[in-house]
């Protein structure tokens, strides 16, 4: 005997099927906005630029998202962009926004 996979049979099926999708999705986007989701934070520095107004410091931190890690850089507080290998470049482009 076969056995088969998740097959759509009507419109009804597919349509409760996005719905489904779209409700996990909007719960996870939810969670994400509201703070529950917590990187792992490997390393942690800080950087510093020059700005019209002065010095001006933010910091930095290594997260690791599944097996990828990347930096990013706190452009106010609790709000954090990635910024690759050039940290400053993206606090000077935050800093002109």
């Amino acid at each position: 005997m076969m056995r088969r996979g998740f097959q759509i049979t009507s419109s009804k099926s597919a349509f409760m099927a996005a719905l489904t999708i779209i409700a996990i999705m909007g719960v996870a986007y939810g969670a994400f906005e509201a703070g529950l989701y917590k990187p792992n934070v490997i390393k942690t520095g800080q950087v510093t630029v020059d700005d019209s107004n002065g010095r001006v410091s933010a910091r930095t931190r290594l997260v690791a998202i599944g097996k990828r890690s990347l930096w990013q850089v706190e452009v106010s507080p609790d709000s954090w962009r990635d910024c690759g290998a050039d940290c400053e470049k993206e606090l000077r482009k935050a800093l002109a926004e």
